[in-house]
Order: structure tokens, then sequence, then C-alpha cells
């Protein structure tokens, strides 16, 4: 009850401010608490210490505040609780975009695999092309762990796209050797 309780008035201004914030919605006040005007939903406000972009702290941060809901929500079964805001926002976009960038790997590696397979048609080529690929995966993740040890998500989504773009040297280079046997001439 820290508005009722509060002589200096320095609550105020964060009333103030949501009120002005959206003129539709408006704000109740009752025994020192925000209420919205039919009294039915208690609003209680707070400030992350982290920005939008560190998921990692907010994830933790939005598993204390989810886990408090539900230890409400046992107490008293009628209340509901709701979180949102930017940190809610950010840690579910997050987790989306890391789970849509597996799919998309994981479907434009066996997309490839497929489709070099029915074209080649040589399970040798096929498996160098694969090799090719998995020794330049290798050294990037061995250049990228000199720099950082950690990944971001927009890595780990590009990294379908460099798959796909990975592929074409091997591939050119053996439908070339098909025409020219003869494999320096092919890599001149």
């Amino acid at each position: 009850s820290s508005i009722t309780s509060d002589p200096l008035g320095l609550f105020s201004p964060v009333l103030t401010h949501l009120q002005n914030s959206n003129p539709q919605i408006s704000f109740e006040m009752y025994e020192g608490y925000i209420f919205t005007p039919d009294m039915t939903k208690a609003v209680a406000m707070m400030s992350s210490p982290f920005g939008n972009s560190e998921t990692e702290y907010n994830s933790q941060m939005l598993e204390i505040l989810h886990g408090a809901a539900d230890e409400m929500k046992e107490e008293y079964p009628d209340v509901g609780v709701t979180i949102v805001g930017g940190p809610e926002i950010a840690v579910g976009n997050a987790s989306r975009i890391k789970k849509d960038s597996i799919i998309a790997i994981l479907l434009s590696v066996i997309l490839i695999a497929l489709l070099v397979t029915y074209s080649i048609g040589s399970l040798r080529n096929v498996l160098l092309i694969f090799l090719s690929i998995g020794w330049g995966w290798l050294f990037a993740l061995a250049g990228m762990s000199l720099f950082s040890s950690q990944v971001s998500i927009i890595v780990i989504g590009i990294s379908s796209v460099i798959l796909g773009i990975a592929v074409n040297y091997p591939l050119h280079m053996i439908v070339h050797l098909s025409h020219t046997p003869n494999v320096r001439s092919t890599l001149k």
C-alpha cells in the first residue's frame, strides 16, 4: 500500500501517466490499490531491471512471476493472473524464433539431402557434399568460439540459409566433375 502512505505524492505521476497513456482505459484508486473502473481487476506494475533483449534474465524473472501466480491460484482458485509487458513478449518471441529456426534447419537439411541424392544419385558424391559442409560447420564453430562463448538466436535462424548456400559449392564441383574428370582443372 505504497500509494496510501505517500505523503509526498511520488506515485501521482505514475497514476497520471496511466490515465494519459490510453484515454479509453481509466483506473480507480481504492484503499491505496489500483483497480479497473468496474473494480473487478487489480493492477500491479513492476519495472524489469533487464532490457528486452536480455531474454535469459527476463525468462528467469518470468519463471519466478509465473511461479508466484501459480501459488496464488492454488490458494485463491477464483483469482486469475495475467502477466503482460515487454519482457513477456520478448521471451515469447525469442523462444518462438528458436523453435522455428530449429525446424527450418532440420527441414532444409532433409530437403537438401533428398534433392541432392535424387539429382546426383551417387552415395559417394552425396557423402562428399555433406562432409565438406560438416567441415565448414566445424570450422565456423571453432572460429566463433574464439570470439564468443554464446550464439545468438539470429545466428541459429540464419544457419538454414547458410546451409543452402554452403551446398552450392560442392554440388557445383561434383556436377562439373561429371563433365571434366580431372579434379585440378575442375577446381580451376
